[in-house]
């Protein structure tokens, strides 16, 4: 099982190992983004789009920066439709409605 704890720090953790991790903050005055996908199990398209949906969000943020809001589900739907496939993002979308995720319009 995969989970999100979310802050400033983003890091996606399984019961056993943290697998991977998003930043975005300030460092040395100057905004920051880092993305570390740490364990060999965890370089698997899915976890890495969701880790890049992180990033696309973050920078393209108009107001606050929300983990997993509307524009995070728009972003990992669009880029897994390029990277994955129509079908994919198609399934993904069914199960967010089916979830109560809210992707916008």
């Amino acid at each position: 099982m995969v989970s999100c704890y979310c802050s400033n720090t983003i890091k996606v953790q399984s019961l056993a190992t943290a697998n991977g991790t998003y930043q975005v903050g300030v460092k040395n005055g100057q905004g920051f983004h880092a993305l570390t996908i740490d364990t060999y199990s965890t370089r698997n398209e899915h976890t890495i789009l969701h880790e890049i949906a992180h990033y696309a969000t973050a920078i393209s943020a108009k107001d606050n920066y929300s983990a997993h809001g509307v524009e995070f589900a728009k972003n990992l739907l669009y880029i897994g439709s390029k990277v994955i496939g129509h079908d994919w993002s198609e399934n993904l979308l069914k199960s967010y409605k089916e979830k109560g995720v809210d992707v916008g319009n």
